[in-house]
């Protein structure tokens, strides 16, 4: 068995490219990934048995799985198995199960066995601040999205600015962290492992709370509190009839563009919504929506980071006024443009906004990594998908700790700047382009000589028409 990455992500892609023929991704319901991550999550559940202080039948051991799955295993045997596993690791809503009861096993044929026998040859036993199975899954993820346009709309993070986003949040043992769009849950997995913090995960989407499930498992936070919900109109943080649930850190990449309906637009903060109170007499997108949810879910010190289209930073009308409202309110710490293709299957741009309950500063930090400047710090992985690279993450950090200012890439702007440019926060409204950006210098030579040859062709033949124009005359 084997521990090395390289050898981890040739299985996973041995097992992806398997899982992504026709009638297997019937059997798993069009989507590999989540088939792929279950499968993992077996085996790591397998592995680490004993760790995780599980209790089930050596017959469901991942050895024994791979020589009796889809024919001496019936689907309520599985399901009752996952069911368990579910409830030991300490959810409690029954996620897992539902979504293993919605795979069809009778579906799936002898390709399965030797998927399973792939990834049974690997040692996924965890060992303390070592997640191996962990970082390769979502590494292999992370990337996959970026190369097909099939995962636009599943709004699966980018791995390497789900750790940036941890990095920002400067996150600390004892705190508490929340996801209310919680997707494949590599941000907030990302952003609790190898931590002693309470986390708590939500989404609307049954496969990605199951996912949510898994990665969190695998990344060492078993026992986190998931729920499958709306975020907007029964959120998690006013579930239970309690008092509104606020967190110190909130950390959370919703879809884009969502319309909300009348009723949910407009609840009022305290009620279902759980919103802040900016707004509300006006139906607005989803992305302010959420903004409002991330500012409402936060503790009087806590920090918050979204990521959100570029668009909804810069509309006039009712969001401006909510722009302004927040800059006034001193909750917006820091805007990271950030490079097309970020956002898996599709070119929308989008920017991390750095919201603060409690800050000190007066100014807000503008930092675009879009710009030529940042080149070095991302790379494109396929016509429409880019990601941060691991040099990026380092400079990228320090630049926002450090809140340093970088000619044509960063700049600090104070609140009433920005709020006199109708509380726009693009940050190239606020940078001046580098005069390398600007300008390019060329070698004008050929141009010249170019223009020399048309030059004298112009010539002869306007002398060649006041030729033939004299000898018409002439006639």
């Amino acid at each position: 068995m084997t521990k090395n990455n390289e050898e981890i992500m040739s299985v996973l892609d041995f097992a992806y490219r398997e899982l992504r023929k026709w009638d297997m991704r019937n059997a798993s319901n069009d989507n590999p990934v989540a088939a792929l991550t279950f499968f993992v999550f077996l085996k790591y559940v397998s592995d680490n048995k004993e760790d995780l202080k599980l209790k089930y039948e050596e017959k469901y051991n991942f050895d024994y799985l791979v020589l009796l799955f889809g024919e001496k295993i019936e689907h309520a045997e599985l399901v009752s198995h996952v069911s368990s596993i579910e409830k030991q690791l300490g959810f409690n809503y029954g996620i897992l199960e539902s979504f293993a009861d919605g795979l069809d096993l009778k579906k799936f044929n002898r390709q399965t066995t030797e998927i399973l026998q792939a990834i049974n040859s690997l040692d996924l036993k965890a060992e303390e601040g070592n997640h191996s199975a962990y970082h390769s899954l979502v590494s292999y993820i992370s990337m996959q999205s970026k190369k097909e346009l099939r995962f636009a709309g599943e709004f699966i993070s980018d791995v390497n600015l789900s750790r940036l986003m941890a990095e920002i949040a400067d996150i600390k043992n004892g705190m508490s962290l929340y996801d209310f769009a919680a997707g494949y849950g590599i941000s907030l997995s990302e952003a609790s492992k190898d931590k002693d913090v309470v986390v708590a995960a939500q989404d609307i989407t049954k496969v990605c709370a199951a996912l949510s499930i898994m990665l969190l498992t695998m990344s060492g936070n078993s026992g986190a509190e998931v729920r499958c919900d709306d975020s907007i109109s029964n959120p998690l943080t006013m579930m239970g009839g309690e008092e509104n649930l606020t967190f110190d850190r909130v950390i959370s990449a919703p879809p884009f563009g969502v319309r909300r309906s009348i009723e949910d637009a407009m609840i009022q903060s305290g009620q279902q919504a759980n919103a802040f109170e900016y707004g509300l007499a006006y139906k607005l997108t989803g992305d302010l929506v959420f903004a409002r949810h991330l500012l409402a879910s936060l503790n009087e010190n806590g920090i918050g980071i979204l990521q959100m289209p570029m668009g909804s930073l810069f509309r006039s009308g009712m969001e401006e006024k909510i722009r302004t409202q927040m800059i006034e309110d001193n909750y917006i710490d820091a805007i990271i443009e950030l490079p097309s293709g970020i956002v898996a299957g599709t070119n929308i741009k989008t920017a991390l906004v750095v919201f603060k309950k409690n800050r000190a500063n007066n100014d807000v930090y503008f930092l675009d990594l879009a710009r030529d400047g940042a080149k070095d710090y991302v790379e494109r992985i396929s016509r429409v998908g880019t990601s941060i690279t691991e040099a990026g993450l380092v400079v990228i950090n320090k630049l926002m700790s450090e809140r340093k200012e970088v000619e044509g890439l960063s700049r600090l702007v104070d609140r009433a700047e920005i709020i006199e440019n109708g509380s726009n926060l693009c940050p190239g409204v606020y940078l001046q382009q580098s005069l390398s950006e600007t300008l390019e210098v060329q070698d004008l030579t050929p141009l010249l000589k170019n223009n020399e040859v048309l030059q004298n062709k112009l010539l002869h033949l306007n002398s060649r028409f006041i030729e033939v124009l004299a000898k018409m005359q002439e006639d």
